[in-house]
């Protein structure tokens, strides 16, 4: 398995502990709400720009959606 980026391990990391956080059924305020919206906001758009970056460089299943020559 390739090597991976910290940031990578450290988002897993924080989207657990969230997620668990979150089916404890906290009373969030307005500003925690959208700490969250905005954050999620943010993660999405740098995805997206990223993927138009390399549209064709992988597929949803992560493998080469290039056909390879034999």
């Amino acid at each position: 398995m390739p090597k991976r980026h910290k940031s990578m391990s450290e988002f897993a990391h924080s989207t657990l502990s969230l997620t668990e956080f979150l089916e404890e059924d906290p009373d969030l305020d307005i500003v925690e709400q959208i700490f969250i919206e905005n954050h999620i906001y943010v993660v999405r758009s740098a995805y997206g720009a990223w993927k138009r970056r390399h549209p064709s460089e992988r597929n949803h299943t992560g493998e080469s959606s290039k056909k390879r020559s034999s």
